[in-house]
């Protein structure tokens, strides 16, 4: 994988140019973000499962076709 500085390094054919020098660890801001991005996002999941949700979420939600429900998830995609 090409380093930051190799400007005519051919890039990755599934990553291109992403690499782990353009995460920006040492940023005090983005990087504690990240972290609860990826921790909230993970206990969704582990809250979603222990409750047994899974079944009832893509019947009702995820493969529906109300344009009310639709327009919800849209609504959550974009506030998240």
């Amino acid at each position: 994988m090409a380093y930051k500085g190799d400007v005519h390094a051919e890039p990755d054919p599934i990553f291109g140019k992403l690499n782990w020098d353009v995460i920006p660890v040492t940023d005090p801001v983005i990087l504690p973000v990240m972290i609860a991005c990826i921790l909230g996002g993970l206990g969704l999941f582990a809250y979603i499962t222990h409750q047994g949700k899974w079944k009832y979420l893509w019947d009702n939600w995820f493969t529906s076709v109300d344009h009310k429900k639709i327009g919800i998830m849209y609504i959550i995609v974009a506030l998240v």
